[in-house]
């Protein structure tokens, strides 16, 4: 408990209360998985990547001809399937590092995610 404490140190009240609880029920607040994504979440670099690609996510989108007459889309289509790996990827690990589910009730609404 004292490491998951000192793991919280930055964090306000309310995401204190969600890192000391289990993570889908299954990922203690010691595990090491949950630590590791925790650590990429709490990143400013991971923040600026997923940024980036929801900048260049929407380029891509705006593209997109839902006629499909605009010759060579393969590149497109490739890029859709990039962005929803990345945009998942995104999601397992800010969800295996903090929760699924608002387990207690003194967390707020920012927790649940967009899915």
């Amino acid at each position: 408990l004292f490491i998951a404490f000192t793991m919280t140190e930055a964090l306000d009240e309310t995401q204190r209360y969600s890192i000391l609880d289990n993570s889908l029920f299954v990922f203690t607040p010691l595990n090491g998985i949950r630590k590791f994504c925790f650590k990429i979440v709490s990143s400013k670099v991971f923040e600026a990547i997923v940024f980036l690609h929801i900048l260049v996510n929407c380029i891509f989108l705006a593209l997109e001809d839902p006629t499909k007459t605009f010759p060579n889309r393969d590149w497109l289509d490739k890029a859709d399937y990039y962005f929803t790996a990345a945009f998942t990827l995104e999601m397992i690990i800010r969800v295996i590092s903090t929760g699924f589910v608002i387990q207690n009730k003194t967390e707020d609404v920012t927790k649940v995610y967009d899915v």
